[in-house]
């Protein structure tokens, strides 16, 4: 599957699906072309139903030591994507200026890639039993300096997700607007928006 402008619907997809779910890639490998089957799946780190519905052996020694993860409903405390193409890629450091990108990563700022990143995510979990509470990551409080030219670059590549929504062109909004309507296959060229 493509990492280009997967749509919200694909996004909710992965979460049960692809790398680190089905498949990994071997570290050695550095072209990243033969994925590796999973032979258990305890071993797939995002398969999060094997993991919340698995027996689970208690540290403590006492009488019945066994229990599972199904009793507490999972919360995920920070979740969120950079505000660059192929966001979805495996998590990166914070600090974009000094990061070395995983390698479906690119540079380029794309703030749609973000939402629809954060959009599939919610629908893929917003309706499970298995999740309780999301917290978005994150909100810049700090006020924004035009003069400042390294803090700007760091927010538009950043996880943050403030001052950007509204930075969506047009006719990003009219195209999600169509695929939400059921058209997503009729193919719309919008010459100019300037004069709306």
């Amino acid at each position: 599957m493509s990492f280009d402008k997967l749509s919200i619907e694909e996004i909710a997809k992965l979460w049960e699906s692809g790398e680190g779910y089905s498949y990994f890639y071997d570290e050695t490998d550095t072209d990243k072309k033969r994925p590796i089957a999973y032979t258990h799946p305890r071993s797939a780190w995002k398969n999060i139903q094997y993991w919340w519905e698995s027996r689970i052996k208690s540290t403590e020694k006492t009488a019945g030591s066994t229990g599972k993860l199904i009793d507490k409903k999972i919360w995920f405390i920070e979740y969120g994507f950079r505000s660059v193409e192929n966001c979805i890629n495996r998590n990166t450091s914070l600090d974009f200026m000094n990061d070395i990108m995983d390698y479906t990563s690119s540079i380029n700022i794309d703030y749609l890639s973000q939402k629809v990143a954060i959009e599939g995510t919610l629908k893929a979990w917003k309706s499970s039993n298995m999740v309780e509470i999301m917290f978005l990551y994150g909100w810049d409080l700090r006020p924004q300096r035009n003069t400042d030219t390294n803090s700007f670059k760091r927010w538009q590549s950043s996880f943050f997700v403030n001052r950007k929504i509204m930075l969506i062109t047009l006719s990003d909004i009219i195209q999600d607007v169509l695929q939400r309507s059921g058209i997503d296959q009729l193919t719309v060229e919008l010459k100019s928006t300037s004069h709306i």
